[in-house]
């Protein structure tokens, strides 16, 4: 896995010693409307970073734990009262049993070869409750516009798809339950008008791409979210496993 001296001057660069969580509370709260969190719901991130995702599950009544790998995060976000733990994730981490009902990885596997992400999902996937969900964001590997996302960070080892989620984690007993593009509205009403008018350009432009190219419409923008699930025979309950976009 990746060690701590990959990412010299990581957290200075992003300027994550400086971040305020709550300027950023309106982008996971555009996320509920994918998600179904019970009130004091444990959540586990891996890859916290500046720590804004632990601190708005925090203040929405949720239990959120990380682990992330660079000391200075680790540091800020202990100093918040935040329980985190010093990576790169094992199976010693956690204690064994300790259920979740989400485990979240933002711009995190992006970070991580095949078969590093494969130990990842395996090392995690024993805390994921019977009904829990894992959520992912990475570069959108089908994206025309993902390069700057994906090479902008020398850090990033690997281009990702939901295509590719389903392949890696369905013999971990995963399926890829939904993949949807990165768009969420911000607070202010101006800029929500705005963002709205670029977003039913870019889902017109996305549609057109799809249904030529591909036969149905496939997420374009150049980050996308993915939410696995436990496959059917995994949890028990018969329903019926849905592809991959």
């Amino acid at each position: 896995m990746n060690s701590e001296s990959e990412y010299e001057g990581y957290f200075e660069a992003r300027s994550w010693g400086q971040t305020t969580s709550e300027q950023h509370f309106w982008y996971y709260d555009g996320l509920t409307r994918h998600l179904r969190f019970a009130k004091g719901a444990g959540v586990l991130e891996i890859g916290f970073g500046d720590g804004r995702f632990l601190d708005w599950c925090r203040s929405r009544g949720l239990a959120p734990v990380g682990v992330e790998i660079q000391e200075a995060a680790v540091a800020k976000a202990v100093a918040l009262g935040h329980e985190v733990y010093k990576g790169p994730f094992s199976s010693s981490t956690l204690a064994p049993g300790r259920q979740f009902q989400m485990i979240v990885c933002l711009d995190v596997l992006e970070h991580l070869t095949i078969n590093e992400i494969r130990e990842l999902f395996r090392n995690t996937i024993s805390h994921l409750a019977a009904d829990g969900r894992y959520l992912v964001r990475f570069p959108n590997g089908n994206s025309p516009f993902v390069g700057p996302h994906q090479f902008s960070d020398s850090t990033h080892k690997i281009v990702l798809t939901p295509g590719m989620m389903q392949q890696l984690t369905k013999p971990l007993g995963l399926q890829v339950e939904h993949a949807f593009n990165d768009r969420i509205l911000p607070g202010p009403f101006v800029k929500q008008c705005r963002r709205r008018l670029a977003y039913g350009l870019r889902s017109t432009f996305e549609a057109v791409i799809g249904l030529t190219y591909f036969g149905h419409i496939v997420p374009l923008d150049p980050n996308v979210f993915v939410i696995l699930t436990r496959l059917p025979e995994e949890r028990g309950d018969g329903t019926s496993e849905r592809p991959a976009q």
